[in-house]
């Protein structure tokens, strides 16, 4: 990993022995006086629990200017995490030459994508990530429901089996299933196989097979939820829901949300959280229905690998 020479900038990748100093511009902070800091300590701990990456950072005058890393999680996707956009307002190319730099050396690691979220109002980051390669995915919606009332169960002609009790491939199958004219995030369609979706399912949160179910109807695998805990917080987590193309609109996903709502309820959870793509309005006014309510909203910035020629 040897420096790159772009422009009046020198992109490189942080010695070992600099490291606290990398993630002070990480953060934002003064590395001269702020290296010591526990923010400092705890999100290099938290890198390093995450696998560390190599911290590249825009040198200019000898100095270190701005830096950004990729964490990469199970599943082979990348999360960009980069110095804030005004700790170099006057040299933005060296912030996002050192973005461009991190992404690519995740990517020509294996990395199917590398994505970034941000207030969907800042316009700055997002045209400095534009910069970099990255494109707008869409933007995310995220809800919760409190599951302080009782919760309806599911109807009684639905056949429903932990994913522990089938075949890997079932539920590898049953998410391809759900993918086929799906309206949350297309673009992503088809970048990584049904195992690293798994995989990436299974590290966000904390996995809790007991709440991974697949949904048969007539036999047939009709959709799936995958809910893990967030325990800091006290609530559950739809990380995947989906219902398959041939079941829509047959009320599938009330059921699903019904089993996972009481699935969450009766763990203790005092609530149930979910993101959505905003431009999926039929998941959104389910969701709404159910008695979710937004909490948030993120725009989703991606960077897809080019094809190979």
């Amino acid at each position: 990993m040897m420096s790159v020479m772009i422009g009046h900038h020198s992109i490189e990748p942080a010695p070992p022995e600099h490291l606290d100093e990398a993630v002070c511009l990480l953060l934002g902070l003064d590395p001269r006086r702020e290296a010591a800091s526990p923010r400092v300590e705890m999100l290099r701990e938290w890198l390093e629990r995450q696998g560390l990456r190599p911290i590249y950072q825009a040198v200019w005058r000898r100095r270190p200017i701005a830096a950004a890393t990729v964490m990469v999680s199970p599943g082979r996707t990348g999360l960009l995490v980069h110095s804030p956009f005004w700790l170099c307002q006057t040299r933005k190319s060296a912030l996002s030459q050192a973005v461009e730099v991190a992404t690519r050396h995740a990517v020509d690691a294996g990395v199917a994508f590398v994505q970034s979220l941000l207030s969907p109002q800042d316009n700055q980051t997002r045209q400095l990530l534009e910069r970099a390669g990255y494109v707008r995915l869409t933007e995310l919606i995220y809800m919760r429901t409190d599951l302080r009332d009782p919760v309806p169960m599911s109807p009684p002609n639905l056949e429903w089996r932990h994913v522990g009790d089938l075949p890997p491939s079932v539920l590898e199958a049953t998410i391809a299933a759900t993918y086929e004219g799906s309206l949350d995030c297309p673009a992503l369609a088809g970048l990584r196989s049904p195992q690293d979706v798994v995989a990436g399912h299974r590290a966000s949160g904390v996995y809790t097979p007991q709440a991974w179910w697949v949904v048969f109807c007539d036999g047939q695998p009709a959709g799936c939820v995958l809910v893990n805990d967030i325990l800091s917080a006290n609530r559950a987590d739809v990380v995947y829901l989906g219902v398959a193309k041939g079941f829509r609109r047959r009320g599938i996903g009330k059921a699903i949300l019904d089993r996972a709502c009481t699935q969450a309820r009766q763990s203790g959870r005092a609530s149930l959280t979910l993101a959505v793509d905003a431009t999926n309005a039929p998941a959104v006014k389910l969701y709404e229905r159910y008695g979710f309510e937004p909490t948030q909203r993120r725009l989703a910035m991606v960077f897809l690998p080019q094809p190979r020629v």
